[in-house]
């Protein structure tokens, strides 16, 4: 089960950029009727749109690379699962209605890897 956390922070990402594309839609067509270029400028709901848009993309490669990791070394560092449950505790703090709540369950995913994937008996072709 804990050989799941770069899964599901893609899954998590790749809904962040459709929950952009689909509440941003406004801003985002705004840029494209400006040209793209140098269209975000100070308008807020615009850069509100790139940066969930760029949120997702992150937590994509984020995911990426964290499966690919634990693909390579059978470990996840304990750091990541602690960084993300922290990230998910502040957003959920100043957002509660939000999908911060996301975060968890990949923190808890990587806190379990991390405590796994330690074990030697835990490191199998499974992964690969």
């Amino acid at each position: 089960m804990y050989r799941f956390t770069g899964q599901t922070l893609m899954l998590v990402g790749a809904l962040h950029i459709l929950a952009g594309l689909l509440s941003q839609r406004g801003p985002l067509a705004d840029i494209a009727r400006d040209g793209v270029f140098n269209a975000v400028g100070s308008h807020t709901d615009r850069q509100a749109a790139v940066w969930f848009l760029v949120t997702g993309a992150a937590l994509l490669l984020f995911g990426y690379l964290a499966r690919w990791t634990q693909r390579q070394t059978g470990t996840l560092p304990v750091a990541l699962g602690w960084s993300l449950l922290a990230i998910a505790g502040a957003g959920l703090v100043l957002m509660p209605l939000s999908g911060f709540w996301l975060l968890i369950p990949a923190a808890v995913l990587a806190l379990a890897a991390a405590r796994h994937g330690s074990d030697p008996a835990t490191r199998t072709n499974e992964l690969r």
